[in-house]
């Protein structure tokens, strides 16, 4: 008995319908991650100005305004394309080009955009975004009456930080892009093979000896001063706190890698 049109249509028709839920899903993500951030941004400028703006600038407060802006600019690039939503523009052109049946060729040149020049974006601003960020731990660590500027734990450090530059570095190498059912359109990144999942597990590495070394010479200092060190108690409440959310963080970017969709594997790297 032939089937008929309708259950032809069926499955085709909630496998276009699950790939729209996903990919609005994954804009809402980044939209509601967006104003979060700057939700906090707002409620400590006041702070930001006093503590940091009307002082005089050096190296960290570079490094402090490029972990504070720079992530906040990687989402409006990723949010909003130079011309429109990057995650449903139909003009992406190139190898990763999408059928939605307009003729790309009454389209102005400046109109159209190379999905493929695009992909390496968002995962090389979150690479960049993390190493700043892995920078200032760094100095912190270095820095404080913790290790009170120990070159040996300085060195350690850089060689962890080396390390995992080098691998997040080569898993982007090959970006890929997520295939869309016929129709829609945009230009989203995805992820293949196993290893991509390392992009998350080394930054995880870092922060867990940054997070050992902490904690293991704030117990000492703990221990030898009896409990009256307050400066101690913050660092150490700071750095598990810090460790726990990025743990976090990061366990659910490596989650979401092998259990997610494929529009919603790298979410964690738009």
């Amino acid at each position: 008995m032939a089937n008929s049109p309708g259950s032809e249509l069926g499955p085709e028709l909630a496998t276009i319908m699950g790939s729209l839920a996903v990919r609005v899903a994954a804009k809402y993500f980044m939209l509601a991650s967006f104003i979060f951030m700057v939700y906090d941004h707002m409620i400590t400028l006041a702070e930001e100005v006093d503590r940091i703006w009307q002082r005089e600038w050096t190296g960290a407060t570079w490094l402090f305004a490029l972990n504070r802006y720079l992530t906040e600019l990687q989402f409006i690039v990723n949010l909003v394309s130079p011309m429109r939503i990057a995650f449903h523009n139909p003009h992406w052109t190139g190898k990763a080009c999408v059928h939605t049946g307009l003729d790309t060729h009454l389209v102005p040149d400046h109109y159209l955009y190379r999905c493929e020049d695009f992909i390496p974006f968002p995962g090389a601003s979150t690479l960049i975004s993390i190493t700043i960020a892995e920078i200032i731990m760094i100095l912190r660590t270095y820095g404080t009456a913790l290790y009170q500027r120990n070159k040996y734990i300085l060195g350690l450090l850089a060689f962890f930080w080396t390390g995992q530059l080098i691998v997040m570095g080569t898993t982007m190498r090959h970006p890929t892009r997520v295939e869309l059912p016929e129709g829609q359109v945009g230009c989203i990144q995805g992820a293949s093979g196993n290893y991509a999942a390392a992009f998350w597990l080394a930054p995880l590495v870092m922060d867990s000896v940054i997070f050992g070394l902490t904690v293991l010479k704030s117990l000492e200092y703990i221990y030898k001063t009896r409990y009256r060190v307050p400066l101690i108690h913050v660092v150490l409440r700071d750095g598990i706190l810090y460790f726990t959310l990025i743990l976090s963080a990061n366990m659910l970017n490596c989650l979401l890698y092998y259990l997610a969709p494929p529009s919603l594997k790298v979410i964690g790297a738009r």
